[in-house]
């Protein structure tokens, strides 16, 4: 037996050690427990299945340790490494031949018998290890183990949720269709209920009745679970049902009008997105950010998302940054009224790093206005600036940097144009005409 304790030694170590439940050890010890594991599946590959089987249940068993006693994996590489090893147990048992009854007295034990933590194996991929008689055998211990806990009442929630959750394996191992609905619907008390029915109706090859019951899942309340339910039906039409994703889409669209729904709605629609896109947009100006950004970013259409920013009243100083940059392209003067707003904004914060973003906007107007009506206009603002706020020798400083600090340029004697209004800097506004 030198394969397994060759083997045994160069992986079990790293998936016992204990500094891996200590706080942040899946960020010190991730690439170690990949390592272990990679070796351990090239070694299932291409050694003998029935050491490689023996190794693995060890693993397991550790693993399941300590991802239960981790205190911190953000990453979840634990539970990453524990979830490839539960897949990799099921297809070594088949390969080294292990005996049905053995497997089935593992499979009980490992999920109830431990307190660590619940862990559910799944039937459908112990099947060609177990047999047919091997999974009968299985079937009377779960029967038999339900009937331990009534007998007794016990109300262990994580048993109950066992072997619950093996009904519906089984059921989807039967492909009963009868079955899967039972077991997965339960008391039709969330819409997360629907989701499972349905994905469970695709795995058995029944996508007509997976698709119907995801519909009923989206439209059975507007919770985050309706909306996956939503999500897996329209993504279900799309594979079954092509013709009708594009209703689907819109339907979502309107029991949720928010930037996601409308992106999907826009990449189905293709040559008929015109027919939607007055709906989507009025649906979605409930947010002004929303909308303006849709239209700049999904749609391309700057003019709309210019307007919509003004029209709706839009607040968002990054996005109102990025429109007036792509505005310029249509109409730079009309941005000046926008940068002097964002010019006021920034300069309340007091930092730094406000000051260096303050000074390259009112070098960005000043090239703007340069020769024309506005120029008095945007140079008298870089003057007054100082006054405006007081005692800040570091936005001096950041406006000296930019060479803002230099001889006014001539003023032009014109009228300043209506387009440039004059901001209070006790309340900025921004003009909209």
């Amino acid at each position: 037996h030198r394969f397994v304790v060759d083997l045994a030694a160069r992986v079990l170590p790293v998936f016992t050690n204990p500094a891996n439940t200590r706080w942040g050890a899946a960020d010190v010890f991730g690439s170690d427990l990949y390592r272990a594991l990679e070796v351990l599946e090239q070694e299932a590959e291409t050694g003998d299945p029935v050491e490689a089987y023996a190794v693995t249940v060890d693993a397991l068993t550790a693993m399941r340790r300590v991802a239960a006693q981790a205190r911190h994996d953000p990453e979840e590489v634990m539970e990453d490494i524990f979830s490839a090893l539960r897949d990799l147990h099921p297809q070594l048992a088949q390969r080294a031949d292990v005996p049905a009854g053995e497997l089935v007295d593992w499979m009980m034990r490992f999920q109830f018998a431990a307190a660590e933590s619940v862990v559910l194996l799944d039937p459908v991929d112990y099947a060609p290890a177990l047999g047919e008689l091997g999974m009968a055998a299985y079937r009377r211990r779960l029967k038999e183990h339900r009937e331990a806990l009534e007998r007794v009442s016990d109300e262990s929630e994580d048993a109950q949720f066992i072997l619950n959750w093996q009904a519906q394996r089984l059921a989807v191992l039967d492909r009963d269709v009868d079955a899967v609905i039972e077991t997965h619907l339960g008391d039709r008390t969330c819409a997360d209920q629907f989701f499972g029915t349905a994905l469970a109706l695709e795995e058995i090859g029944e996508p007509d009745l997976a698709i119907l019951w995801a519909q009923r899942g989206a439209y059975f309340d507007l919770s985050a679970d309706a909306r996956d339910a939503g999500t897996l039906w329209c993504l279900m039409m799309a594979g079954h049902t092509p013709e009708e994703v594009l209703d689907g889409r819109l339907a979502m669209l309107r029991r949720w009008p928010d930037w996601d729904s409308a992106l999907a709605l826009f990449e189905v629609a293709g040559p008929a997105w015109p027919q939607y896109q007055d709906e989507v947009i009025r649906r979605l100006s409930a947010d002004p950010g929303e909308a303006a950004q849709f239209a700049l970013e999904v749609l391309g259409d700057v003019q709309l998302a210019w307007d919509l920013a003004h029209d709706l009243g839009l607040q968002d100083l990054s996005l109102w940054a990025d429109l007036a940059a792509a505005y310029m392209a249509v109409d730079e003067v009309a941005v000046l009224p926008v940068f002097e707003w964002l010019v006021y904004a920034v300069l309340r914060e007091s930092q730094v790093k406000a000051y260096r973003v303050a000074a390259q906007l009112l070098t960005t107007m000043r090239e703007i206005a340069a020769g024309t009506e506005h120029q008095a206009y945007v140079e008298d603002l870089i003057a007054r600036l100082p006054g405006e706020f007081p005692r800040r020798s570091l936005m001096v400083q950041a406006f000296r940097e930019e060479g803002l600090n230099g001889p006014l340029r001539p003023r032009v004697i014109a009228e300043p144009a209506p387009v440039v209004e004059p901001v209070e800097p006790a309340v900025v506004q921004l003009t909209l005409d």
